[in-house]
């Protein structure tokens, strides 16, 4: 794996996650210095912002927690992806030091939609394209989703997995400009799992991106994704690590919230 991969997949993450994140309102994704920055886009009122994620990868801790504290609207936490050849002591010690505790660490995961994984004909799978699909699939406690996943060129596509007409299961590819898709959300409800589900999910899934023409799949995994994602095709690029401040910072001029 080169940088220049990693790079990409980073800009496949930055723009997904900014599209699920953007239901509500738009969460955009922008490049601030030598990093990615997602955030609301313009409030009247700030103390409605949420949360900003601000993504580096390659950069010092002390200049991604100066580009945060320099360009942030209020609250902030620091992603940081770190190269599995990377020895991750140094980035935890640097920043502890700068005053933040590490909130999460998760896998980030590409498929490169080659030798994808045979479909399982006895799991149906059907791709969400209506607003009854949707009801049900809200019902059963899935996302809601954007107007956009109906779409059958479009960006946002939606599968879920129905069992005696009851979705159990769920996953969303988001294309972005980069020729990658971000597998977004995936889900399998716990009495229907160790079935084959969430594997014929992301067969389904990853068969229609290379049928689209897309060149790879990227996602972040929880710990029980861990252990799937890898079984149909995903390899390991690095790790996500979510940085959160432990004190707060002097408050700053604009009267914004301090992080």
């Amino acid at each position: 794996m080169s940088d220049g991969e990693l790079d990409r997949a980073i800009e496949v993450f930055v723009h997904g996650f900014s599209r699920t994140r953007s239901r509500t309102y738009p969460y955009l994704a922008e490049r601030v210095g030598g990093s990615w920055v997602l955030r609301d886009a313009p409030r009247r009122d700030p103390a409605k912002y949420r949360r900003e994620e601000w993504v580096g990868h390659g950069l010092a801790p002390a200049e991604l927690y100066q580009l945060a504290q320099t360009h942030t609207r209020g609250r902030y936490a620091l992603c940081v992806v770190r190269a599995d050849d990377e020895d991750p002591s140094p980035l935890r010690n640097a920043y502890r030091e700068l005053g933040f505790r590490l909130g999460g660490a998760e896998p980030f995961l590409q498929h490169r939609l080659v030798d994808l994984p045979a479909p399982d004909p006895s799991i149906p799978i059907e791709r969400v394209t209506t607003s009854a699909q949707a009801d049900l699939l809200r019902e059963a406690g899935g996302p809601r989703l954007p107007e956009q996943a109906f779409a059958e060129d479009g960006p946002y596509r939606q599968y879920q997995a129905v069992l005696d007409g009851v979705p159990v299961g769920w996953v969303a590819s988001i294309e972005v400009a980069t020729d990658g898709s971000w597998c977004s959300e995936m889900f399998v409800v716990p009495t229907q799992r160790r079935r084959g589900i969430g594997r014929a999910l992301l067969a389904r899934m990853l068969r229609d991106d290379r049928d689209r023409g897309l060149r790879s799949s990227v996602l972040s995994a929880s710990r029980a994704g861990a252990y799937l994602y890898p079984t149909v095709g995903y390899e390991r690029l690095g790790e996500l690590l979510v940085y959160t401040p432990v004190r707060r910072a002097h408050p700053r001029r604009d009267g914004l919230r301090p992080h």
